[in-house]
């Protein structure tokens, strides 16, 4: 049976590995998605409750593990205390738990790596100078 094509989402260390093995064997097409970071962008024109919605889905959604998760947030200055303040209280209100308990709106970390900060959390860039967002029991600097 022959493989014509490999493709692959994940680590950038398991993506090495494909590729070379795909290499070995014949230069087969290689398709990899690595690593990625994917940023969301909130303009201080943009309609902010909507933006603190739609980042939280990005960043929260199957508890943040899929290569897709929201990983950054960059907002402009105008709007980034707001955003910051409505974010933290928005993931406050996340209830973490038991996912069959219809309560819970986020289950189980794969991982306590996956479980630890600042996975969970938000890191904001409203300027060049430094920030810090309260959330929970930690600060993330």
């Amino acid at each position: 049976m022959g493989i014509d094509k490999v493709a692959f989402t994940g680590s950038t260390k398991v993506g090495q590995l494909i590729k070379e093995a795909a290499a070995k064997s014949n230069l087969k097409r290689v398709t990899l998605e690595l690593g990625g970071k994917n940023p969301s962008i909130v303009f201080a024109d943009s309609d902010l409750q909507l933006a603190v919605e739609e980042t939280q889905k990005g960043a929260f959604f199957n508890q943040g593990q899929c290569c897709t998760a929201a990983s950054r947030v960059f907002v402009e200055e105008q709007v980034y205390e707001e955003f910051v303040r409505r974010s933290v209280e928005s993931a406050q209100s996340i209830v973490i738990g038991d996912p069959l308990d219809p309560r819970t709106s986020h289950g189980p970390q794969v991982s306590l790596l996956s479980y630890s900060p600042p996975s969970l959390l938000f890191i904001f860039f409203g300027s060049l100078s430094d920030r810090c967002l309260d959330s929970r029991a930690d600060t993330v600097c």
